[in-house]
C-alpha cells in the first residue's frame, strides 16, 4: 500500500513539473514576442532620436575641425615675422577683392540677361539694366547671386512704370518719342529698327 501511494505521488510530482514547464516555456516565449513587436510610432521616436544624436555628432566635428583651424592659424600667426605677416594679409585682400570683383561681374550679367528676356517691352535693354543699378537691385539676388525672378520683376515694373517714355513703341522706339516712334524728322524705319521691333 505505501508504495502505491509513493508511486500515485511521484505521479502528481511529474504531472505538476510538467504543466509548469510547459506553462512556463509557453508564457515565456509569449512574453518575448510581446517584448520584441514595436509599434510605428516606437521606431518613429528611435529614428527621430538617432538623427539628433547623429546631427549633434557632425556639429560637434564641425566645431572640432574649425577650432583646430583657429589654433594652426593662430600658431602660424605668431611664427611669422612682420613682414610675413604683411605679405600673408596682401595676399588674403588681393583674393578677396579679386572674388568680389568676380561676383559683381557675374550678378551683373545676370541682370543683362534678365533685362534681355523682356527687352520687346523696352526701347532699350542698356539704359533698363543702368537704370536699376542706379536704384539698387541687391534685394532681386538671392544668396548665390542669382536673379529672384519674381523679385526682379517687380523691379522691372516699377522701374517702367516711373519712366514710361522706356516703353517699346513702334520700331522698338520709346513711346513717348514726339515722332511717335519714326526715325528722326519722321524718317522711315531702319533696318535695324524693323529687327528690333520683330524680336
Amino acid at each position: 500500500m505505501a508504495e502505491e501511494g509513493s508511486g500515485a505521488a511521484g505521479a502528481a510530482s511529474e504531472g505538476t513539473q510538467t504543466g509548469s514547464g510547459e506553462g512556463g516555456q509557453q508564457g515565456s516565449q509569449q512574453g518575448s514576442g510581446e517584448s520584441t513587436t514595436k509599434t510605428a510610432e516606437e521606431y518613429r521616436k528611435e529614428l527621430r532620436t538617432y538623427e539628433r544624436s547623429a546631427k549633434a555628432a557632425s556639429e560637434r566635428k564641425d566645431a572640432e575641425v574649425a577650432e583646430l583651424k583657429s589654433k594652426l592659424e593662430q600658431h602660424e600667426a605668431a611664427s611669422q615675422t612682420e613682414t610675413e605677416k604683411a605679405i600673408g594679409k596682401a595676399k588674403k585682400d588681393a583674393v578677396a577683392e579679386a572674388q568680389s570683383g568676380f561676383e559683381k561681374e557675374r550678378k551683373a550679367d545676370r541682370l543683362q540677361l534678365a533685362v534681355a528676356k523682356r527687352a520687346r517691352e523696352i526701347a532699350d535693354v542698356d539704359d533698363m539694366v543702368a537704370r536699376l543699378q542706379r536704384s539698387g537691385i541687391e534685394d532681386a539676388y538671392d544668396k548665390d547671386g542669382k536673379i529672384k525672378v519674381d523679385a526682379f520683376n517687380e523691379r522691372f515694373d516699377a522701374e517702367l512704370a516711373e519712366a514710361p517714355h522706356m516703353k517699346a513703341g513702334p520700331h522698338g522706339r520709346p513711346a513717348g518719342s514726339a515722332n511717335g516712334g519714326e526715325g528722326e524728322g519722321g524718317d522711315a524705319p531702319t533696318m535695324n529698327d524693323l529687327l528690333r521691333a520683330g524680336r
